[in-house]
């Protein structure tokens, strides 16, 4: 038990996914699978009164086996199986009644799968979706560097022989419309994990390229890779978020970091469960902050909506996001979904998956995904937008006018617009939806194979297939909002005026006019803005050097 001890973080995660299980199984299941837990504990315990004389090691083995998957996965549908091979171990009563108990299980085994057929089903009617006439205008071109990218960059910023970035703790925030990579200086390696601490933060602002990044230099008690031995079982950052997520799921791949009042805190966001009878969704609850000494501190859901540490993180997980998107294509109903396949799908391209976190004008958040119907059909079937700040599980659904490019094209578009690439050394990333005038255009990252080149970023009109692509040199920055302002003034999303009217053509002209100085008056208030963000934070960090900070 000492190793297992070793491995559980004090018997802390047997406690954790236990009461995970409890927690999100749907009530009819949670009734039938801690019945038959309970039974094949009773049938461990006959074995040895009963003295069955079978190979000691092999019995063992088995049995421990059960025990831990009774304890570990208590939601997960592997009691039933091993209850019923427990059942035909134990029996002594002849063919006729083994018969009897397998096909016993078998039926109940089909109505459990029944159940998970129609769970799905009935949990979609707990979303709320809501359809709009016109698609809301978000500016995923704000992300122009691809999140490979940014790692790559901010790998070579880290000095440290003992020390590296692991690419699949990052996750994006946005700061005045900026998007906010971060990954947090891990020790690399067991041994230094044990030994090393983390030694802080890369920040790179993710809207221009070559990327801005800031290294934040500071010794962090608890990182997503530290651990701290204790005699009888490993402290971390995961065992500190499971003692305080019981009952929940804590999040850990979608960690936070957050420079705020000149510390760092490390946020983890904690989801629970609704469920019914056969159905179960995936909520918001709490989350976790984690301060530099290792302190932690629980801030619930509404109070994160007001808390100026949490500006600009989506408080809507994306996990739960593409959840709660995934569940909605059941809506339709039971004969629809799985015998017409008459819904949606979610198709990812590249590493990065859907959805994107994107921004309005006014600075709201949104998780967006381009779902296409089911089958071999690839064009866009809605757009499914899901704001970043809410806790109902609601939707909002964009249904096209016109036959358009889905995600699963855009690639072979892009292709085919740069024929003399060399396409063995070049990729196409992230096809982010970008929303201008209520148009749709696919924006889309080419960069280099080894990820730290970007080329060109390419704009796909999902109506009319046509592409826009802007080059890109690392010997001059560019960014998000000057590619955005191109593609408006280009008019690529204004084409001429049949017949060469010429009235119309001016009102065109005028219309770039002015959204050529709207776009020079936004462009000089942000500047604004972030200067007198720097000031701030000049005055804010000479006060924390003369002061002792308290707590968030």
């Amino acid at each position: 038990m000492y190793f297992v001890s070793l491995a559980s973080g004090g018997f802390v995660a047997i406690l954790y996914y236990s009461e995970m299980g409890f927690a999100r199984l749907p009530y009819l299941l949670l009734a039938l699978n801690t019945a038959s837990a309970f039974a094949s504990l009773l049938f461990i315990a006959r074995q040895y009164k009963s003295g069955i004389h079978l190979n000691p090691v092999a019995l063992g083995f088995l049995d421990v086996a059960l025990l831990l998957l009774v304890l570990f996965f208590p939601w997960d549908g592997f009691i039933l199986p091993l209850a019923a091979l427990a059942t035909i171990r134990e029996s002594r009563s002849g063919k006729g009644y083994l018969a009897a108990t397998s096909l016993f299980y078998v039926f109940l085994m089909l109505f459990l799968a029944s159940l998970a057929v129609a769970g799905p089903v009935y949990a979609s009617h707990h979303i709320t979706g809501e359809k709009i006439s016109d698609p809301v205008d978000v500016y995923g071109v704000y992300r122009l560097l691809p999140l490979y990218t940014a790692y790559k960059y901010g790998i070579d910023r880290v000095q440290s022989p003992t020390h590296t970035l692991i690419l699949e703790d990052s996750y994006l925030y946005y700061r005045n419309k900026t998007p906010i990579y971060n990954w947090i200086i891990e020790p690399e390696g067991f041994i230094n994990a044990l030994t090393k601490k983390p030694l802080g933060v890369v920040f790179i602002d993710g809207d221009r390229y070559p990327p801005r990044v800031s290294v934040v230099n500071r010794t962090l008690k608890y990182s997503l890779s530290k651990l701290y031995f204790k005699g009888f079982y490993f402290d971390s950052l995961e065992r500190q978020a499971m003692l305080h997520s019981m009952g929940g799921k804590a999040l850990l791949h979608e960690n936070v970091e957050v420079l705020y009042h000149g510390k760092i805190y490390v946020i983890i966001p904690v989801v629970r469960w609704v469920r019914g009878a056969v159905w179960n969704l995936e909520v918001p609850w709490k989350y976790l902050v984690f301060a530099e000494n290792g302190s932690v501190r629980e801030v619930s859901f509404e109070k994160a909506l007001g808390d100026p540490l949490f500006h600009g993180v989506p408080l809507l997980p994306e996990e739960t996001a593409r959840e709660w998107a995934r569940v909605y294509a059941y809506s339709v109903g039971f004969t629809a979904y799985y015998l017409q396949h008459n819904s949606y799908a979610i198709r990812d391209v590249g590493e990065n998956r859907q959805p994107y976190l994107t921004v309005t004008s006014n600075g709201s958040l949104y998780w967006v995904f381009v779902v296409e119907p089911m089958g071999n059909t690839y064009s866009v079937k809605y757009v499914i937008y899901v704001p970043a700040g809410t806790y109902k599980p609601s939707i909002s659904i964009y249904q096209p006018n016109t036959t358009m490019i889905g995600v699963s094209k855009v690639v072979s578009y892009v292709k085919s617009a740069h024929p003399n690439y060399d396409w063995n050394s070049l990729k196409v990333v992230e096809p982010i939806p970008t929303v201008i005038d209520g148009r749709i255009y696919w924006t889309v990252k080419i960069i280099t194979n080894d990820y730290r080149g970007l080329v060109s970023v390419d704009l796909v009109d999902a109506s009319t297939s046509k592409v826009l692509s802007v080059k890109v040199s690392s010997q001059e920055t560019m960014t998000g909002e000057q590619i955005l302002r191109e593609w408006i003034l280009g008019g690529a999303s204004h084409p001429t005026a049949p017949g060469g009217n010429n009235t119309v053509t001016s009102i065109i002209k005028e219309i770039k006019m002015l959204k050529k100085e709207i776009n020079s008056t936004i462009q000089k208030l942000n500047d604004l803005y972030k200067k007198l963000d720097e000031l701030e934070s000049m005055i804010e960090n000479q006060t924390a050097t003369n002061t002792t900070a308290g707590k968030p």
